[in-house]
């Protein structure tokens, strides 16, 4: 839902001032989270061991799981580990600029492509302090909202992956 929430905003389709609980149920950010129900969908057409399933928060995020993570992937799938020449950390799903969320509603710009370039030079000639004021923010009560919404959905996921969640 974080995700959802930056990914809509940064891109002109929610308001600039908008908080994550108010526009929940906007382009179906809430429902992004609902892994259970999705991978019980899942379940009911695959058998589980087709499934790798992986924590961002603990398989991808940190340096120190990407290699391991990465040769779970490969093993899963019945390929060749990759060589250790490989760079894991190089980053290819840039997050957008936060002036986005304002170039993307300016009549004047007709192609999101002007728009990312414009935020690139925006970026490049404002300070990180004013950035970090227009980026939208995600407070304790977006968070608790979040944490009610979801309590049942990763409760079920839990049981379904036979683990507990660091974040339930």
């Amino acid at each position: 839902a974080i995700s959802g929430f930056h990914h809509f905003h940064t891109r002109g389709k929610l308001p600039v001032n908008a908080k994550l609980r108010d526009c929940a149920e906007t382009y179906g950010i809430l429902n992004i989270g609902n892994y259970a129900n999705d991978l019980q969908r899942w379940y009911q057409h695959y058998p589980e061991d087709r499934f790798c399933i992986l924590i961002f928060e603990q398989d991808i995020i940190p340096k120190t799981a990407k290699r391991e993570t990465i040769d779970r992937v490969c093993a899963h799938i019945g390929v060749n580990k990759l060589p250790d020449s490989v760079d894991l950390n190089v980053k290819s799903n840039e997050k957008h600029e936060p002036a986005m969320a304002y170039l993307n509603r300016l009549p004047f710009v007709q192609t999101k492509w002007r728009a990312f370039q414009a935020a690139k030079g925006v970026s490049r000639r404002v300070p990180k302090q004013i950035q970090d004021m227009i980026e939208p923010k995600i407070t304790q009560a977006d968070r608790d909202f979040l944490a009610e919404i979801y309590a049942p959905q990763n409760e079920e996921l839990e049981r379904l992956l036979g683990i507990k969640l660091h974040w339930s």
